[in-house]
């Protein structure tokens, strides 16, 4: 018995406020456009701090998830049926408190 690729998988919901979110995320005139080094700086420091082959930063679009920045992926972008952007690992106290302590180890280096 095969398992399908979205098996145990939870799409994320459609926030509430979408439509101020995606009016905002227009506003920035960030989807589709040019690969930036400030991007790719965060993106390797990130991969950098938590060890991990895969690093980016996504922006959520209406019906897919765009790649401002990567690393250790081939895609420019996904179905937003796949994104793990509605995650909010990163409201925990211990996360903060995780990375505070590793961009306090790297100030004087050559990513601050």
């Amino acid at each position: 018995m095969s398992a399908s690729p979205t098996q145990g998988c939870v799409i994320p919901a459609i926030p509430m406020n979408e439509s101020e979110r995606q009016a905002a995320l227009d506003d920035l005139k960030l989807i589709d456009s040019p690969q930036e080094e400030r991007f790719d700086r965060i993106v390797q420091l990130a991969q950098l701090l938590f060890r991990v082959p895969i690093a980016y930063i996504a922006l959520i679009d209406k019906d897919r998830q765009w790649f401002k920045s990567k690393v250790g992926i081939e895609a420019n972008e996904t179905s937003r049926s796949v994104s793990s952007a509605v995650m909010p690992f990163w409201r925990t106290r211990r996360w903060w408190c995780r990375m505070r302590c590793k961009i306090i180890a790297l100030r004087g280096t050559r990513w601050f």
